[in-house]
């Protein structure tokens, strides 16, 4: 049986034989080569990122995080590939060549790798799925799926990770280190506690030097004096649990902390443990400003009117990487005021949001598993409801 090792063996073969100048090379060698890249930049090229890190594997050892970069890119590499299959030979070029272009432009491998998902996804809930967008038709949707003798129109959108966010992940970080070197001491018990303070940022980090330094200052000079006012900048949040069984072990805090009560999680740290002493833990969360959720509705405003057609039933497929869980997204009160002006368009049966579909992995073939969080919402003042509702159910 083919082992997991032999099966990235193939698919990065396969990547050679159809773009022999390897365009992932340049892209991670630019930012290799540039002493300012940061974490998030590498993140934002998650897949020629993870098949460089696959080339020059001999004689390294790689942590959990990287492994999964891995598995992210191979994974996404070979549905791409598997979908070259589905895909009609006239399409085929055009395919490839946007392949290619993506390995450059993050936005745009974000948007085929969502899309590929989605595709795969539709046919394990029982749909024919044929590409619609540029068939030489005029149409401009992705997919035209159908079921049961009922066709859908379906179009794809995909938000970068700190889109919209009042912060992102650099900043995040940044944070977090000189919060650090700052001292950083919560629990009231030397032993058996695990003590999480959330420091949620509301408003963005000022661009200029002196008023951000300005923003910094106000923020540790809670934390010095242990006040922790919340402003119209940030608030803070405390967890405290006692008596922690397995408080030495490594991922101790995992089973004990909830990590996602208070908005977007964009970084977490947790001291390492020692024996049955206690520990504590930061994290930075962050929240969508308004100006996402009007972009939200302006582009599933814009393609339900001038892609998707008004004389078939459609559905928005959005994946939305910066809510972590659509429990935040679904609770929040601008959502549902967006929701229901995209419903004005008749022919939208629902609007269907999808996050978390990194990969995880297992030694057995088929090697990869996705649990995705899907949260479909359907409109039912829809002159097609309720002759057809969810689109994601089998």
């Amino acid at each position: 049986m083919t082992s997991k090792e032999d099966y990235y063996a193939y698919i990065y073969n396969r990547l050679i034989v159809i773009f022999p100048d390897a365009p992932w090379r340049r892209v991670i060698g630019n930012l290799n080569r540039n002493k300012k890249s940061t974490v998030k930049q590498f993140s934002d090229y998650l897949i020629p990122y993870g098949i460089e890190l696959w080339e020059s594997r001999e004689g390294k050892e790689y942590d959990s995080y990287l492994t999964a970069v891995i598995a992210d890119a191979m994974f996404y590499c070979g549905k791409i590939l598997e979908l070259f299959d589905f895909i009609e030979e006239k399409h085929l070029d055009r395919l490839k060549s946007r392949f290619f272009a993506a390995f450059r432009q993050p936005n745009d491998m974000r948007s085929l790798t969502f899309e590929v998902f989605v595709f795969f996804a539709l046919r394990d809930y029982g749909y024919v799925v044929e590409s619609k967008d540029d068939d030489g038709a005029g149409e401009t949707y992705d997919y035209l799926i159908g079921k049961n003798s009922k066709f859908i129109q379906v179009e794809c959108k995909s938000f970068a990770y700190d889109k919209g966010l009042a912060i992102n992940g650099d900043e995040a970080q940044s944070l977090i280190e000189k919060i650090l070197e700052n001292g950083l001491e919560i629990n009231s018990s030397p032993t058996g506690e695990i003590g999480l303070m959330t420091l949620e940022i509301i408003a963005p980090i000022p661009s200029t030097p002196r008023e951000r330094n300005k923003f910094i200052c106000e923020l540790l000079r809670e934390i010095n004096e242990k006040s922790y006012r919340s402003t119209d900048k940030f608030k803070f949040h405390f967890q405290q649990h006692k008596n922690v069984k397995n408080i030495d072990e490594v991922d101790a805090c995992l089973g004990v902390l909830n990590l996602n009560k208070h908005g977007v999680d964009l970084g977490l740290t947790v001291t390492s443990p020692d024996g049955d002493k206690s520990r504590h833990g930061l994290q930075i969360t962050t929240r969508a400003k308004d100006g996402f959720w009007r972009e939200f509705e302006k582009i599933c405003k814009d393609a339900a009117k001038r892609q998707l057609r008004k004389n078939k039933p459609a559905s928005i497929v959005v994946h939305v990487s910066n809510i972590q869980t659509v429990d935040n997204f679904s609770k929040d009160e601008r959502f549902a005021q967006k929701l229901k002006n995209i419903f004005f368009q008749d022919h939208i049966v629902s609007i269907v949001i999808i996050s978390n579909i990194s990969v995880d992995t297992q030694e057995e073939y088929p090697f990869f598993y996705v649990t995705p969080i899907i949260y479909e919402c359907v409109n039912e003042k829809s002159k097609y409801y309720p002759e057809i509702g969810k689109v994601f159910q089998k």
